[in-house]
């Protein structure tokens, strides 16, 4: 009785708790006129610079090139400053103001938006990402039942601050995510071809994926595909960069990999404070209490420690992978969600893998049937059922929650300042707590199996 009940009220709940998230917030959703701002130069300056970005991003452009606006005033900075990169005969180069960071099969891949000319890049970017989530809602969700029982679970993922705030940039992320929900789907019909190709290409584009398809290739026993996979990855990346980009091989390949790491330490600062990430958790609670000055000098301090947080986070998820214990959507979602928490830099819209992990949990599509199938030692619904790990799914749930809600609000701390948005906070703090309470949960079975041993 009570495992009955504790299994349903995760759906209650999570169904409850965007009933009132629409109930009260999806009017301020229609507030976030960010078209009006780009073309109407009379309203302030600031005028939703909480919700998305600053009017008039114009994006510093390698070549000494000028960006030119794609709708209005609006530059959509991060898609225009990829074109001009992906077109630049060495985006890599050190000597570059920002020298290019993404691999060069992905900045390839930005070329793409070229493909009906300049004046149709928005219409391509837009068209693109409108295919990458219903390819999302395809895989991730049973489509019929979504449709006919679950219209509340598509106008959150359409309407979530994620989303909107990756259209603004102009950012590729759920493109990536798209690839990578793709990738899955192709392993769980051992179509391992297909698999690597899209591994291969979302790793290009966001080289942070690398970590979800590592985790997923460890959690379904496929190491021999993990080898070929880091080998395809390599050897394709570095014919891009031998045969599209100038300059010898041996001086490409040192110019990106000072562009990989220009961020890293004391340069990424800025970006730090601002991220959804775990030791940019850490960085907002410093500065709730201390203040932004303090707290940017310490990270400066401990710059080349801005990777632990997110480490850590991936080692406790490999224990809980290998114990098999636990549900397939809650773990899914667990390893999806290391795109935006382990990258010290992952701003705001990194959070788009909430939306796959939301309709993993709200139904069973092709991906929980395929791996149902195919793969018999992976648990599709967990039948281990207590406080604990009830605990976990309800923080997780309420971390989902928290990554896609409207980010309105923040909280002023004892140092003055005004810079905890509950969002951007309560989702790495809630999936944090779910993968401590999951290893207690593995703790006390550990424990409790060995003392049935010794009784017997």
């Amino acid at each position: 009785m009570i495992k009955k009940y504790l299994n349903r009220i995760d759906n209650d709940f999570l169904s409850s708790v965007i009933k009132i998230k629409f109930v009260v917030l999806f009017p301020l959703f229609l507030l976030h006129t960010w078209s009006l701002q780009y073309l109407n130069g009379g309203l302030p300056f600031d005028f939703v610079s909480r919700l998305s970005f600053k009017i008039e991003d114009q994006p510093w452009l390698p070549g000494g090139r000028v960006a030119e606006p794609y709708f209005g005033r609006h530059f959509f900075g991060d898609l225009n400053l990829g074109i001009g990169y992906s077109t630049f005969s060495n985006p890599f180069d050190s000597s570059l103001t920002v020298p290019n960071q993404t691999p060069p099969l992905g900045t390839l891949f930005f070329r793409i938006f070229l493909i009906l000319g300049v004046n149709n890049v928005l219409i391509v970017f837009l068209l693109i990402n409108l295919i990458a989530l219903l390819i999302i809602f395809y895989l991730a969700s049973n489509y019929r039942d979504l449709l006919r029982n679950n219209a509340l679970y598509i106008l959150i993922v359409t309407t979530s601050f994620p989303l909107l705030f990756l259209i603004d940039r102009g950012a590729v992320h759920l493109i990536v995510i798209s690839l990578i929900i793709c990738s899955l789907y192709f392993l769980s019909r051992s179509k391992h071809t297909l698999f690597l190709l899209t591994s291969i290409l979302a790793c290009s584009i966001k080289p942070q994926s690398f970590v979800i398809i590592f985790l997923i290739l460890v959690y379904f026993k496929k190491s021999r595909l993990l080898w070929s996979f880091i080998f395809l990855f390599l050897i394709t990346n570095a014919l891009a960069l031998h045969f599209f980009f100038e300059g010898s091989l041996l001086f490409k390949f040192k110019s990106y990999l000072f562009a990989s790491s220009f961020y890293s330490g004391g340069r990424g600062v800025g970006y730090v404070m601002d991220s959804t990430s775990l030791i940019g958790l850490i960085s907002r609670i410093q500065e709730f209490f201390i203040g932004s000055e303090l707290t940017s000098k310490n990270l400066l301090i401990f710059d080349k420690f801005f990777l632990v947080p997110g480490m850590l986070y991936v080692i406790g998820l490999l224990i809980i992978l290998k114990s098999y214990k636990y549900s397939l959507w809650l773990t899914l979602g667990l390893i999806l969600s290391t795109f935006s928490l382990v990258l010290p830099a992952s701003m705001t819209y990194t959070l788009v893998w909430a939306i796959p992990a939301l309709l993993l949990f709200s139904g069973t599509g092709p991906l929980v049937t395929q791996f149902k199938h195919n793969f018999p030692f992976i648990e599709t619904r967990s039948k281990n059922v207590n406080a604990i790990y009830f605990g976990a799914k309800a923080f997780y749930l309420l971390g989902l929650f928290y990554g896609l809600v409207f980010h309105l609000w923040s909280i002023r701390g004892p140092s003055g300042v005004e810079r905890f948005p509950l969002g951007e906070v309560l989702n790495p703090m809630f999936l944090s707590i779910t993968v401590f309470l999951l290893l207690v949960d593995l703790l006390k079975q550990k424990a409790f199996s060995k003392g049935r041993e010794n009784v017997q």
